[in-house]
């Protein structure tokens, strides 16, 4: 109850003292009666304090009671007349001076009374509230049961309490949304929120609050927030409530959501690791089988960090949706690497997509330790899947080298043939490799006499015989003597310009390590 429905119950006949409206619409939570000159071990907070100022001996000793039980966490004081005939006026200014609001409760009154009032009330509020609480938690489970959306839920909760109510990530990605919020507001929300939830944000003159969404266990960069208009150290303790079952339900839907996603996650594995291998078609099988729209152009990713990697597949995930809103596919290879398809709507293109990213990801800069590096290949068509994964590999391999904690970089911030090489189909890449270096591929399968490493080491320094020799800790004569062979094979001399070209465009095709054409 409030101090003002303390003084509207007609039997006490209180009178106000001192208090503004304001002050007066403080919740009582308790009531209790003391002539102590200082009761504050007594006052856990939230108390009416009635007193018959028995206390008082002296005027200064009105200031040291009234700061004692203010400090204390009292909201309101009534204190009795039969003592002194009327309430003395160091005690009307000592509750003015610390802003406490001050009743007057006329002799014939029992402080009993005033007590049992209180206590009757607050006791019924209490009990009120507890039906109100299991009757909404009851109608929300059962509306998850039913299988309702978690939007319609938070909609109706926001309805019920007046509360506008949104569920994000702690990339800033919405999961239930009201009117939209600029940019700026959702790095301010998120980036509060990492340090501590609850927690209260002020931003363009608009007070929020950031609520968690389930246990603080899981790791904080693939966390929900529920955001809600107003502060929640001022709201009512029913309007918490709902907002605190409201969280709750939402945890359980991520669950629901999160169960949905491993098996995805099953046929996303699968396609990065087809990729990866160079086996385009079979992946974007699987792709098409997620959801993955490849109808028009697709771009792939590919990240790494130094986080757990199924956190960086559910971070990535959550990163690149709220940049195209859609379906992606994002799966984990044998090792520390992540590859992500995403098919691009109209009107966007791979530096749009690694823009978004980028700012997303940036929203967990003081979330994650470490650095997380991800690499944007060039938009192709579904068909050149595998030349833009493997421009998206370089790519990253440039992140991973800035200096930068949150590092996306493009194909076209490496600045090779990767570039160039992405946008042709797979299988024409495919075909050109293996015409121009097919007989030393099929050679060091029948002899593993390491040509086609001795051939990356030599472009790799420049055609230099003895740098090479010595990368690879072998003689001189044995580095020309493979060349020689390499020559020989592919019918090419590697000391002109036009087939050293041709040849190092091949081992781009293949990419870091061999494979059979």
């Amino acid at each position: 109850m409030l101090i003002q429905d303390v003084l509207d119950v007609p039997e006490l006949a209180l009178r106000r003292l001192v208090g503004t409206d304001d002050q007066l619409g403080r919740t009582v939570r308790w009531a209790f009666a003391t002539d102590l000159p200082d009761p504050s071990r007594y006052i856990v907070g939230g108390e009416l304090v009635v007193t018959g100022m028995v206390w008082r001996r002296a005027p200064e000793d009105s200031d040291a009671f009234v700061a004692s039980v203010v400090a204390a966490g009292a909201v309101a004081l009534a204190a009795g007349d039969e003592v002194f005939g009327s309430v003395p006026d160091d005690v009307v200014r000592a509750c003015e001076k610390y802003s406490l609001p001050l009743l007057a409760v006329p002799s014939a009154v029992a402080f009993a009374d005033v007590i049992d009032a209180v206590t009757s009330r607050v006791t019924g509020d209490r009990v009120a509230r507890l039906s109100a609480s299991l009757a909404r938690q009851h109608r929300l489970l059962t509306a998850v049961t039913d299988g309702r959306a978690l939007a319609d839920l938070t909609h109706e909760t926001a309805r019920d309490t007046g509360v506008t109510c949104r569920i994000i990530t702690a990339v800033g990605r919405p999961v239930v949304s009201a009117e939209p919020l600029t940019t700026e507001v959702v790095d301010a929300l998120v980036r509060t929120a990492a340090q501590g939830l609850p927690c209260r944000v002020v931003t363009e003159n608009t007070v929020r609050s950031v609520l968690p969404v389930g246990s603080s266990f899981g790791h904080r960069a693939t966390a929900w927030y529920l955001v809600v208009d107003g502060d929640h150290e001022r709201m009512d303790g029913q309007v918490l409530d709902a907002l605190g079952q409201l969280a709750s339900i939402a945890a359980l839907d991520r669950v629901r959501v999160d169960d949905g996603a491993r098996v995805l996650r099953t046929m996303a594995d699968r396609a990065a690791e087809l990729l990866v291998d160079g086996s385009g078609e079979q992946a974007l099988e699987r792709i098409r089988q997620i959801g993955v729209d490849v109808t028009g152009d697709v771009v792939a990713l590919a990240a790494t960090a130094d986080m757990p990697v199924e956190v960086l597949a559910a971070v990535l995930t959550d990163a690149v949706r709220d940049s195209v809103d859609g379906v992606v596919s994002v799966g984990i290879t044998g090792g520390d690497l992540v590859i992500g398809v995403v098919g691009l709507p109209p009107g966007r293109t791979s530096t749009s997509t690694a823009a978004d990213l980028a700012r997303a990801l940036r929203r967990l800069e003081d979330t994650v330790t470490g650095q997380i590096a991800v690499g944007v290949g060039t938009a192709v068509e579904a068909a050149a899947l595998v030349g833009c994964m493997r421009s998206a590999q370089h790519a990253r391999e440039v992140a991973a080298a800035s200096a930068d904690r949150i590092a996306v970089r493009t194909s076209a911030d490496t600045g090779s043939a990767a570039v160039l090489l992405s946008v042709v189909p797979d299988g024409l890449r495919a075909a050109y490799a293996r015409r121009v270096l097919g007989a030393v591929l099929d050679h060091d399968h029948r002899t593993d006499a390491g040509l086609l490493d001795t051939l990356r080491a030599y472009l790799h320094h420049d055609g230099s015989w003895s740098r090479t020799a010595d990368a690879l800790h072998v003689h001189v004569n044995t580095v020309r003597y493979r060349i020689g062979r390499v020559e020989a094979l592919t019918d090419r001399d590697l000391g002109t310009t036009e087939d050293r070209t041709d040849v190092f465009v091949a081992l781009a095709v293949l990419g870091p390590q061999p494979t059979t054409l």
